[in-house]
């Protein structure tokens, strides 16, 4: 029988949360169990990088710092492999235009980068003119972003590669920003990686970097690979609120 493959997980937190997991019953993820299902038959997770930042309280969402928390304390304690990598989350003030959609544009999910909205945006302002041409003059508000998290993920794949930390990579991402460090490890280090989107397409930036086919997150993946309701010897336990 030949040996597994080595492979080392890399994961956009921000990206697998927005993606995947927001709205649904999921998110007391098993990081190890949920990368085994998405990795090549062959290979064997030795390594889940989980790139994240802890979270502001948000208004409206009272528990959410200590619903994380408890969540981080969570995966230490019981996934044996995963490294948490923190960046950060920052909350300003802005002044922005605000678009006011007609009533069957309110329940519209809108996802994904600036650009992709702004054509969304433009499409459905031709399709229903109830969508108002002058959004009026700009109103303040609170932006909070995640700064950080793709670097670090973007170095430590490169890094991992160069020092010959594995033998293949799996990145769940859908962030174009990470094209030129899959590039880099692809066609220079020439180490096999496997690219998981938590959204429904793959960015055409990262899929043409690619030499296997992008993998796809289906729910009954996230529905195996939940932790136990109560994390054993411990007194860490699911939040009832998640």
């Amino acid at each position: 029988m030949s040996t597994p493959l080595k492979i080392h997980a890399y994961i956009d937190g921000f990206n697998l949360y927005y993606g995947a997991l927001k709205g649904t019953p999921y998110k007391w993820l098993d990081l190890g169990v949920f990368c085994q299902r998405l990795a090549p038959k062959d290979g064997e997770i030795e390594r889940v990088n989980y790139f994240t930042a802890k979270v502001h309280q948000q208004p409206g969402n009272t528990g959410v710092r200590e619903r994380q928390r408890v969540y981080f304390r969570a995966l230490q304690k019981y996934v044996p492999n995963v490294d948490i990598v923190y960046g950060q989350y920052r909350a300003h003030a802005n002044l922005m235009r605000l678009l006011t959609p007609g009533d069957s544009l309110e329940t519209r999910e809108l996802s994904g980068k600036g650009k992709r909205i702004a054509r969304i945006n433009e499409r459905l302002f031709k399709e229903n003119h109830r969508w108002k041409a002058d959004p009026g003059p700009p109103v303040h508000v609170i932006k909070i972003e995640e700064k950080g998290s793709d670097v670090n993920l973007a170095a430590r794949l490169i890094h991992d590669a160069h020092t010959d930390t594995y033998e293949g990579a799996l990145v769940i991402s859908n962030d174009t920003d990470l094209s030129e460090a899959l590039r880099i490890v692809i066609d220079e280090i020439r180490k096999p990686v496997w690219l998981v989107s938590p959204y429904r397409k793959t960015a055409g930036m990262l899929r043409d970097r690619l030499r296997t086919k992008p993998r796809v997150i289906y729910e009954s993946t996230l529905k195996r690979s939940q932790l136990p309701e109560k994390i054993p010897d411990s007194t860490l336990r699911k939040p009832r609120v998640w």
